[in-house]
């Protein structure tokens, strides 16, 4: 959270980012302490289970707090979230959250990608770039996640 926001503007945020990933069904959320490092961590449905993903959340008054008109996230915010992320072992987004009209937006820092050899990947992103929140983003990102999950799965034998 911006710290010249007040409190509550985080308290929000992170409600609102809780309502957003639980409109897919299965999808849930849980709000981590503060000292894990990232404030959710969402829990895909999924036969095999354990497919999660992190999320930093922060919430403003005005989204230019956090990233410039074209969707690229703040250098120093990133550096803050990198540090919050630490050696995580699954992917990590930054959800962004305007309170003045509820609008989230989107971005990865450790993307679930692929490797060239086809393994899964995780790219950590120098500059992220958030995307607004539409239901078409959210099933991008469960897609996305669960594609780097299938590509971890070992073959049954």
């Amino acid at each position: 959270m911006n710290d010249n926001e007040p409190w509550f503007i985080g308290q929000r945020a992170e409600l609102l980012a809780a309502v957003t990933f639980t409109r897919l069904p299965g999808v849930m959320v849980r709000q981590q302490p503060a000292e894990s490092g990232l404030d959710l961590l969402v829990t895909l449905p999924a036969d095999r289970g354990g497919r999660v993903f992190g999320v930093e959340v922060m919430g403003a008054r005005h989204r230019d707090s956090y990233f410039t008109p074209d969707g690229h996230m703040h250098a120093e915010v990133v550096q803050r979230v990198e540090k919050q992320a630490g050696d995580s072992p699954f992917p990590v987004g930054i959800a962004v959250f305007d309170v003045s009209d509820d609008s989230g937006f989107f971005g990865w820092l450790l993307a679930p990608t692929e490797s060239d050899a086809g393994d899964p990947k995780l790219e950590r992103r120098q500059s992220v770039v958030v995307m607004p929140i539409t239901t078409g983003e959210l099933n991008r990102i469960v897609h996305d996640v669960n594609h780097w999950y299938d590509l971890r799965t070992v073959p049954a034998v």
